[in-house]
């Protein structure tokens, strides 16, 4: 090589051993083993494959270049040293080798901790997994028994809605709705009620009484205060309200043990006269009564205190005439006549103030005027119905009503017979339709058909025709007119304001239409009010319907 020159550092291993390879000058011992070590060595380690560099090929390229070194035949000193540098890079590959095949070691042995590590962690994942799932699951049960318990809670709330609608409507719908429609009424008439020594009687009886009998005349008050008591007890102590419209049965069908009832039962067996039939229904069914109503053991201590804390069992408040009351027959319902109060009495009937607070109660603030009122009343028995008719009026109408009541409502009566033909019209429709008439029904398309031939025939009677618009709003302004004077009104339904009022009105219409009333009138008021002329002189029974000779074979 000593006669090759310009040697630079492009000149690499590869062209070295190309240049031997390919010059003669070399020997051909040196040349084969330099184009080995060119091809399995050099461009082996060039184009590294480590796969391929086993201990065995690593020993074996060390000897080919130690065998080039010597076929060289180069001087024993440079020889030596190469050798040498060989040797030295043949120990560092071992070395190197052993360093890694105890890196590999450890690399596999980090690779098997961490594979039993990834099946640890494999199989914690899959116990989480199967725990997530279990959760899941479990959550669902959750939610099912939680379904479950809303859908039982909603199950038995509306088995309690159930119960509570069947003993909220243990009274059929209709019946119901005219309950409400009656108590609507006393609620109305709550704002002129005044409380009296009587009233606090009653309430303060309710203690140790279940039941109460409220007696006097007619147009006393005997109704306003039981029906005051009804709901004072609903009020104050949630009782349920039942006016009893047709006799001991409603209690009987209408009786409630899981709720506190109160039932009111007005005019009780008559009001002109007794009826028989009703008192022997009362009698007939008392044994059965005394087991809802039973005298209340309590300290008269508290009654006499007049404060009521509590209030249980069913209550029965009853208003009856005076002379009723007093039939020997009457007295012998003893559940009926356990407990009286007596308006008329002299100890429960009205004071001189407090009839003066129940007239101011009509004609608030009028003070004077209630002055001068209360030195002309006279002592009627139906002083109540007078404030309520005095409402409205005049001074010198009031006068008359207090000093002449009688006179007073006759003389008022007989002037609309006589002048007011639709007001007129209005009274005998309110008396011959005794349970109410309905203005709509003038639209005869509207009345029902059990009362449109008795309707057309009454109106003919005045000479209105129901067909003309024009006479139906007369006739309807005839009955707005008298509203709050003589007729109440419930929606569109008009009635007669009193039972005084009623049997006034029927008898001085019923003497003016004596045939329309024969035809029309309730069997019971012709019964009561209806006398034959060659019996009794006319003269003598302004109370009464005088038939004359030639209407004797009608009323037959």
């Amino acid at each position: 090589m000593t006669h090759f020159t310009a040697f630079d550092d492009s000149c690499d291993s590869s062209a070295l051993l190309g240049i031997i390879v390919n010059i003669c000058t070399f020997p051909s011992d040196v040349q084969c083993d330099a184009k080995q070590i060119r091809s399995n060595i050099r461009n082996s380690w060039a184009h590294c494959d480590f796969s391929e560099w086993s201990s065995t090929k690593y020993a074996n390229s060390f000897q080919l270049m130690e065998q080039l070194v010597k076929h060289l035949r180069l001087n024993n000193r440079e020889e030596n040293k190469i050798l040498g540098e060989l040797n030295k890079w043949e120990n560092k590959r071992e070395y190197i080798q052993t360093l890694c095949t105890e890196g590999e070691n450890q690399f596999i042995r980090v690779q098997k901790e961490l594979r039993a590590s990834e099946n640890d962690l494999q199989k914690m994942l899959a116990r989480v997994q199967k725990l997530e799932i279990e959760s899941k699951k479990h959550e669902e049960k959750i939610e099912n028994v939680s379904a479950l318990t809303t859908s039982v809670s909603r199950e038995i709330e509306d088995l309690k809605a159930v119960v509570k609608r069947q003993e909220e409507d243990h009274i059929p719908k209709n019946i119901q709705a005219q309950y409400n429609r009656e108590i609507q009424e006393w609620k109305n008439d709550e704002a002129t009620f005044l409380e009296t020594r009587a009233t606090k009687h009653i309430l303060t009886s309710l203690l140790s009484n279940d039941v109460i009998i409220v007696t006097g005349s007619s147009g006393c008050g005997k109704s306003s205060n039981i029906h005051h008591a009804a709901l004072y007890l609903h009020e104050r102590f949630g009782y349920e309200i039942i006016p009893v419209l047709t006799g001991p049965s409603d209690i009987i069908n209408y009786n409630n043990e899981n709720k506190k009832q109160v039932f009111v039962e007005d005019d009780i067996c008559g009001k002109e006269s007794i009826n028989l039939q009703t008192l022997f229904m009362w009698r007939d069914y008392s044994e059965k009564l005394e087991k809802f109503f039973k005298t209340v053991d309590n300290d008269a201590e508290n009654e006499r205190d007049g404060k009521i804390s509590e209030l249980s069992g069913s209550k029965l408040l009853i208003s009856c005439r005076l002379h009723i009351y007093k039939e020997a027959q009457f007295k012998l319902l003893k559940l009926l006549t356990r407990k009286e109060c007596n308006l008329l009495s002299p100890e429960w009937c009205l004071q001189q103030q407090e009839r003066m607070n129940m007239m101011q109660k009509y004609l608030p603030g009028d003070i004077d005027f209630i002055d001068n009122v209360k030195h002309v009343t006279d002592d009627v028995d139906f002083f109540p119905l007078i404030c309520k008719l005095s409402k409205g009026k005049s001074f010198d109408e009031v006068i008359k009503l207090l000093t002449a009541p009688v006179d007073s409502i006759t003389k008022n009566l007989n002037h609309i017979v006589l002048n007011n033909k639709a007001q007129f019209c209005a009274l005998v429709l309110c008396i011959l339709f005794d349970d109410g008439f309905n203005t709509d029904w003038l639209m005869l398309k509207s009345a029902p058909d059990n009362k449109k031939c008795k309707l057309v025939n009454i109106v003919k009677e005045f000479e209105i025709d129901l067909s003309s618009e024009i006479a139906r709003n007369t006739l309807k302004a005839g009955f707005s007119t008298l509203d709050e004077t003589y007729f109440k009104r419930r929606g569109k339904e008009y009635r007669l304001i009193h039972d005084i009022i009623y049997k006034m009105a029927a008898i001085i219409c019923g003497n003016h239409l004596t045939e329309c009333f024969i035809r029309y009138a309730p069997t019971v008021f012709i019964r009561d009010h209806f006398i034959f002329e060659s019996i009794i002189e006319a003269s003598a029974n302004d109370d009464l319907v005088i038939l004359s000779i030639d209407k004797e074979e009608d009323y037959f």
